[in-house]
């Protein structure tokens, strides 16, 4: 029981820093909780919930929508979603790879909007898979 406490406020923990973060940059561009919530068509509560830490699972609009709102590349969005660490948006001589991040993320979506996010490409993809399996299985 004591472990799955620990567990849980890991969770907050990680949710609430990335509340934090959303609500610097947000300050940061002098946009308000409407204002982003506009830009996307979701509701201020959503992004008081989001900045409070208290929303648990992100919908991929809802992610692609802050992204674009806050002016955010999805892999360092993706980043502090998963870790709550928040990487120096100012240094661009220290890139970070940030793909672990956006495949985690991804794979936390409902398969509906995993599909949604990747529209026609999904052939595409499904097929080179494929190819690559065949690859290296050597045949």
């Amino acid at each position: 029981m004591l472990y799955a406490m620990a567990e849980m406020n890991d969770e907050l923990d990680r949710l609430q820093r990335f509340g934090i973060f959303i609500s610097r940059r947000r300050d940061e561009l002098g946009l308000n909780q409407e204002d982003v919530a506009k830009s996307f068509g979701t509701t201020k509560q959503t992004i008081s919930l989001i900045e409070a830490g208290k929303n648990k699972t992100l919908r991929a609009d809802t992610f692609l929508g802050l992204s674009k709102a806050l002016k955010i590349d999805l892999g360092t969005l993706a980043y502090v979603y998963e870790t709550g660490k928040f990487p120096d948006l100012t240094n661009e001589s220290a890139p970070i790879d940030y793909s672990k991040s956006i495949i985690t993320f991804f794979k936390s979506l409902p398969r509906e909007e995993q599909i949604a996010l990747l529209g026609d490409k999904l052939p595409m993809l499904l097929k080179e898979a494929r190819r690559s399996e065949g690859e290296n299985s050597g045949k």
